[in-house]
């Protein structure tokens, strides 16, 4: 397979977006919403993976005090058992814990065994249930959650661990202040 590049997403990558959420979820998010993520919600962060100029996949994250809440991770039929959710996810963790965000958390459903044990490969663990979680069927949510471990903080910046450690007081609650830095990672290839 031709190179994969794994990219911020830019506000012209709304429809794409909004295609793959029609395709991959019984619920999904409205054209506006994705819109107002890439173009107004400064707590938002997305990715998209490319192939061939085309969005094959994207997660989105909320930035909240230290921590990432990843919204969604989707990737379109035809594309799927590449390892491109894995790229995606990787890009991510690496971008955000070298931005300070040290917790991540997702909900998932309890029946989507395949996206648990891609989340388990980056650390993430079973913490909590949110009992008929989704509209759609009522289907239970399973919180997972992923803490950065004492290499990924060790190797943070001087700027960056004492830029986190600003936001946060002593119990980890956040402190007000301009919001963490939300720089364009680095186009990522996979050759998977």
């Amino acid at each position: 397979m031709a190179d994969v590049i794994i990219r911020q997403a830019v506000p012209e990558d709304t429809a794409d977006i909004y295609e793959i959420e029609q395709i991959c979820f019984p619920d999904p998010w409205s054209r506006d919403s994705i819109r107002y993520e890439l173009e107004e919600n400064e707590r938002a962060f997305y990715l998209v993976a490319e192939h061939s100029g085309k969005v094959v996949g994207y997660m989105g994250l909320w930035w909240i005090m230290d921590e990432g809440h990843i919204t969604n991770v989707a990737v379109r039929p035809g594309y799927r058992n590449r390892k491109i959710a894995e790229g995606i996810i990787r890009v991510m963790i690496e971008h955000t814990v070298g931005a300070g965000i040290l917790h991540h958390t997702l909900e998932v459903r309890r029946d989507n065994q395949a996206a648990i044990n891609l989340y388990e490969k980056f650390g993430f663990e079973v913490e909590g249930v949110r009992e008929g979680y989704y509209q759609f069927d009522g289907q239970d949510a399973l919180i997972m959650w992923r803490h950065a471990t004492d290499e990924e903080i060790a190797a943070l910046t001087p700027e960056t661990a004492e830029e986190t450690a600003e936001k946060t007081d002593n119990t980890g609650g956040y402190q007000p202040g301009k919001p963490l830095r939300k720089q364009m990672p680095k186009r990522h290839r996979s050759k998977k």
